[in-house]
């Protein structure tokens, strides 16, 4: 594929985690991920360094490397990237009061946020959305969402 003439070039990233130490795991995600960017964010370059992998790293676990240099990368200025690129939102962590704030804080500086292995356009503010959406729902049906 061949960028437009009106195609900006942007900076990616990715980010691949699998639980056991699995290189093939983190090999075909990674490929995955360049093919998401090759072919939904024309113009999206991603550099060999801003490949950030977790390998034997459980989903549920806060301190992660690969998690740790990626986020130190958002707080740079100017932005390293603008897009940040992962299979699917399980690879980012296995719950969610610990992926809100991570994805809050991409949102805020500015990074959108891509799932390769969503079936439908999937982002931060959709999901967002769509939780903010379902406790005002529990809250109107006279529910406590806290307490569900």
């Amino acid at each position: 594929m061949t960028d437009s003439p009106n195609t900006t070039p942007t900076r990616g990233a990715i980010y691949v985690r699998s639980a056991q130490s699995n290189p093939a795991s983190l090999a075909d995600q990674e490929r995955r991920c360049r093919q998401y960017a090759a072919e939904r964010l024309p113009g999206c370059i991603v550099a060999d360094d801003r490949v950030f992998q977790d390998s034997g790293a459980s989903g549920l676990a806060v301190s992660r490397p690969g998690l740790e240099a990626l986020l130190k990368k958002v707080a740079d200025t100017p932005k390293s990237f603008s897009h940040l690129i992962i299979a699917a939102p399980d690879r980012l962590g296995r719950s969610l009061p610990m992926v809100f704030p991570i994805l809050d804080l991409l949102h805020h500086r500015g990074i959108e946020v891509h799932f390769a292995g969503a079936p439908l356009e999937f982002s931060y503010v959709h999901l967002r959305n769509s939780v903010i959406a379902l406790f005002e729902s529990k809250a109107s049906d006279g529910l406590n969402p806290a307490a569900t």
